[in-house]
């Protein structure tokens, strides 16, 4: 099986981040460099519809601009921008469809 990859561009102070995931990576860094980011949209990637149907079982509100706050945070949706792209395995990954990525089971905590 070929490992995972998960491309994260100008997503809040994240410039450029391409990760090829293998048996174990470790992700270094200073504070406040990304890397915690990095793992939600990994969660995200996975578990997109595992996250989205928790949350709108809940009663949350999941559109597109919330739904980036319910994930990074209150306020994380503005770190969101045009010139925002997250892929993993080479498919993009867009807060409008994550309800579509994954299945009803949790993958990763």
């Amino acid at each position: 099986m070929a490992p995972h990859r998960l491309v994260v561009r100008n997503f809040a102070q994240i410039r450029e981040a391409n990760i090829e995931f293998g048996d174990l990576t470790v992700l270094v860094g200073a504070q406040g460099t990304g890397k915690s980011l990095v793992l939600q949209w990994l969660k995200a990637a996975l578990d997109g519809k595992y996250i989205v149907e928790t949350l709108r079982d809940a009663g949350e509100d999941v559109s597109r601009r919330t739904l980036v706050d319910k994930i990074f945070g209150v306020g994380m949706s503005s770190a969101w921008r045009d010139a925002t792209q997250i892929a993993f395995d080479g498919k993009h990954v867009l807060p409008s469809t994550l309800g579509q990525r994954g299945s009803r089971i949790e993958k990763l905590f």
